[in-house]
């Protein structure tokens, strides 16, 4: 072989896809010159056939997951004084309690975005807002605020149901 022919994009891409498999991944697609790409052999998740659900079995339980969000909030929250530093840690410890309390609840087959805001009440007005791109018969989110003297929180989860 040349070395005109072995630069020729077919060529390269037998030759990615050879190095690939060789280095213990393996391509998921072989449309183009793009590969997606997905370690072989880590351990991950376990691979299972498609089950062709288009519907989910439960829905997004809205009021139950939002009294799981105003009960994390309000154990979490009650004697705490609004401090920058130790608010900006907050949000992400209590994000993560959050989706572990409503991964509790059993919801199969959803994916779980969770967000917290935490800041300093002086009683001005803040708003928060969102949109999404989703199937509303499916696809939900439940939302929740708590107020002490010193600090403001809101937390937001949106359950998306996985095809």
């Amino acid at each position: 072989m040349n070395s005109k022919e072995s630069r020729r994009p077919s060529n390269l891409r037998s030759i990615r896809i050879r190095e690939a498999t060789n280095n213990g991944y393996q391509p998921s697609t072989t449309f183009g010159d793009a590969l997606s790409m997905y370690a072989g052999s880590g351990g991950g998740s376990e691979i299972v056939q498609n089950s062709y659900k288009l519907e989910p079995d439960r829905r997004f339980p809205v009021q139950e997951v939002q009294k799981v969000v105003e009960q994390v909030l309000k154990e979490n929250l009650k004697n705490q004084k609004y401090e920058r530093e130790k608010c900006s840690k907050l949000c992400p410890s209590l994000s993560r309690l959050i989706q572990d309390k409503v991964k509790s609840i059993g919801l199969q087959r959803y994916k779980l975005i969770t967000v917290v805001l935490i800041g300093e009440n002086k009683s001005q007005s803040a708003r928060v807002a969102s949109r999404c791109l989703w199937n509303e018969n499916f696809d939900s989110y439940a939302s929740a605020s708590f107020y002490t003297e010193t600090l403001f929180a809101q937390a937001t989860v949106y359950g998306i149901y996985l095809e």
